[in-house]
C-alpha cells in the first residue's frame, strides 16, 4: 500500500476543485444560453398568439358579414360600415400590441 503525502493529497484536492470550477462555469454558460433561448421562444409565442387572435377576429367578422341578408341598395352602406369596423379593430389590436 502506497501512502500519499499531505502535499499530494492537497494537490489532488486542488485539481478536483479546479475541475469542479470549470464544470460550474460551463453549466452557468449553458444556463445563460438556455434562458436567452427561452425568452426568445416566449416572445415568439406571444407574437403568434396576437396574430392568431387577429385572424380569429377577422374570421368572426367575415362570418357575421356572410350572415347578412342584404338588398342591393344596402350592400354598399354595410360594406363601408364593416370596413370602418375592421379598421377600428386593426387600430385597437395595433395599440394593444404595443
Amino acid at each position: 500500500m502506497v501512502e500519499t503525502t499531505p502535499l499530494e493529497k492537497l494537490n489532488a484536492i486542488q485539481a478536483k476543485i479546479l475541475s469542479l470550477h470549470e464544470q460550474l462555469q460551463q453549466a452557468n454558460q449553458l444556463l445563460d444560453e438556455v434562458q436567452k433561448e427561452n425568452e426568445l421562444l416566449k416572445k415568439e409565442i406571444k407574437d403568434k398568439d396576437i396574430k392568431l387572435k387577429d385572424f380569429q377576429n377577422k374570421f368572426k367578422i367575415t362570418n357575421i358579414v356572410k350572415g347578412f341578408d342584404l338588398r342591393d341598395g344596402d350592400n354598399e352602406d354595410v360594406k363601408k360600415k364593416i370596413e370602418e369596423y375592421i379598421g377600428e379593430i386593426d387600430r385597437c389590436i395595433a395599440h394593444l400590441s404595443r
